[in-house]
């Protein structure tokens, strides 16, 4: 896609702006792909000076092709994987596959299912988070290592006063509405606070956020969790 634009006259602020005032710019957004052709093309065909055969034109013709029918097909993965997630979010809507165990696309749907209002995994990754592309994997994994293997024992796990607790902490020293917490959060702290200080120590990738980190090892007294030991251990 090429866009030709052009500097606004006004309301341009700095002084190195100054000299940009009525330009005008050519724009190319590409994808991945695209730029990877774009690239090689340059430097074997146009900066190589070289006239190349008909055949060797041909042959760069084919591989431009199969590079704009590979991006095609990337978009329809992307599509389907859409698709995916809310065929899952309207199954949980509905009350089905609550015992489904969990992965990365279920984890989000229910995530929007269950905190309806915080900022999805879904929105992140359309706004150009800087979450790693694996961070569904990764929080799937953590929750597994706490006995949240499957969609009920999410759903469970958000319900106990503790992660409860945690949650408003988060919402608090982060300095947004607690409805309004970003799932990715929601899922570290369901993962993490069954047992904080292994947490940090096992899975520091989902910590580079400080304030989680800071919640997680907030002390706040005897748990849920020892509680429900507590009471095993007595045969309640």
């Amino acid at each position: 896609m090429h866009l030709v634009v052009r500097a606004p006259i006004h309301d341009l602020a700095g002084s190195q702006a100054q000299g940009l005032k009525g330009l005008w710019f050519e724009i190319q957004v590409r994808s991945l792909l695209a730029h990877a052709w774009a690239e090689i093309e340059h430097e074997v065909v146009y900066k190589s000076g070289i006239s190349l055969p008909q055949d060797l034109e041909r042959e760069f013709s084919t591989l431009a092709a199969q590079l704009e029918s590979a991006d095609r097909e990337f978009r329809r993965l992307r599509d389907a994987r859409q698709a995916l997630l809310e065929g899952c979010k309207n199954a949980l809507l509905e009350g089905r596959e609550l015992g489904a165990e969990l992965d990365s696309i279920r984890l989000a749907a229910a995530l929007e299912v269950f905190c309806p209002t915080g900022y999805s995994l879904r929105e992140a990754f359309a706004a150009g988070s800087s979450l790693a592309s694996n961070i569904g994997a990764t929080c799937v994994e953590a929750l597994a290592a706490s006995a949240v293997r499957t969609v009920e024992d999410l759903r469970d796990r958000l319900e106990v006063e503790t992660v409860e607790r945690k949650l408003e902490t988060y919402a608090s020293l982060a300095g947004v509405p607690p409805g309004e917490v970003s799932h990715f959060a929601i899922a570290v702290i369901a993962a993490g606070s069954s047992d904080p200080a292994g947490f940090v120590k096992e899975f520091p990738d989902l910590l580079e956020d400080d304030i989680l980190q800071q919640t997680l090892l907030t002390d706040e007294g005897e748990t849920e969790y020892e509680e429900e030991e507590e009471e095993e251990e007595e045969g309640v």
